[in-house]
């Protein structure tokens, strides 16, 4: 037989015998660790931060704490603007772990942009529920508007709270651009 056909021969008296044996006649191959990344990787820990898993994961968990926090406020049983800052470390969190260690100006302005645009989304859903609670219809735009600036923006704690879940979005991956 050539050396490739016996390569091929399953019978019973080629197995061999013990583990170390089959070691001894294994191939030898390379043990190094390949220089290019898994493409199945759980985190990103390449050189290049991979934004598009930092968007991605930063929008799910926007959308998921976003709607955690109208829904409290909504109920009534937990209505603080202070939420707003656990959605700004949540959201800054999120994209620092979908993005990975590199650039942390690119991943600051990802998250803030999706805690902006989360927190619009929240103070819009909250404020239109308590104004159809209230009235029994809609608001228009004029409304919503009257009604934001009036109580929404008079409150000096909703306001800190808000700017306080901006800044810890942001804080967040330059906290964490060496871990």
């Amino acid at each position: 037989m050539s050396g490739s056909e016996q390569d091929l021969d399953f019978s019973v008296g080629t197995v061999p015998d013990s583990w170390q044996q089959a070691s001894v006649e294994a191939p030898k191959g390379d043990h190094r660790r390949p220089s290019e990344p898994s493409p199945l990787r759980l985190l990103p820990t390449g050189r290049s931060a991979d934004l598009a898993s930092g968007f991605l994961t930063g929008l799910v968990v926007s959308m998921i704490s976003g709607y955690s926090w109208y829904e409290l406020a909504t109920s009534g049983e937990f209505t603080t603007p202070w939420v707003a800052i656990g959605l700004g470390v949540a959201v800054g969190l999120a994209v620092r772990l979908g993005a990975g260690r590199p650039d942390p100006q690119a991943r600051a302005i990802m998250a803030l942009l999706l805690y902006l645009a989360t927190w619009s989304i929240v103070i819009y859903g909250i404020s239109r529920h308590l104004f159809t609670t209230l009235y029994g219809s809609s608001p228009s735009l004029v409304e919503y508007e009257r009604e934001f600036l009036n109580s929404r923006l008079a409150s000096a704690p909703a306001v800190v709270a808000w700017v306080g879940g901006a800044l810890a979005s942001v804080k967040v991956n330059y906290l964490l651009r060496q871990r």
